[in-house]
């Protein structure tokens, strides 16, 4: 999911505290926000986006206790509007993470599908589930 800092507290703790929620989210699905590095201040103070400090206090704010769910790509800054190289850059970090999962053979699993949405959508997972398995993802 794409998102950005200014939308941690609110939209992604409302998608965390309800469609999102760990009980709801279907087996085998991986959630995943993708937010930007900070932007620069006026005084060119260089920030921490990425460290793990920078990460805890993300998924705090969004009230995600895995902070594997969330991607800071340090190379796109979080405000950029139209955001064409963000979205960009969230697939190559996607990209990446679909080759670690199918180079590790003791992997949970592999993906099948890769579902894009923004902060501001609503997922009905059951129906996504059941779209989803009346289609061979090969080809598509």
């Amino acid at each position: 999911m794409i998102t950005s800092r200014e939308y941690v507290k609110t939209r992604v703790a409302s998608i965390i505290g309800t469609w999102g929620a760990k009980e709801r989210i279907p087996e085998g699905v991986t959630m995943l926000f993708f937010v930007g590095a900070e932007t620069e201040s006026a005084a060119g103070i260089v920030t921490d986006s990425g460290s793990q400090d920078d990460i805890a206090k993300l998924a705090k704010d969004a009230g995600i206790v895995d902070t594997s769910m969330i991607v800071v790509m340090s190379d796109v800054f979080d405000d950029e509007y139209p955001p064409v190289r963000k979205n960009a850059a969230m697939i190559e970090h996607v990209d990446a993470v679909v080759a670690g999962f199918e180079n590790d053979s003791i992997a949970p699993t592999t993906f099948q599908w890769i579902f894009k949405v923004d902060d501001d959508a609503y997922v009905n997972f059951d129906a996504l589930v059941k779209f989803i398995r009346k289609r061979n993802p090969e080809g598509y």
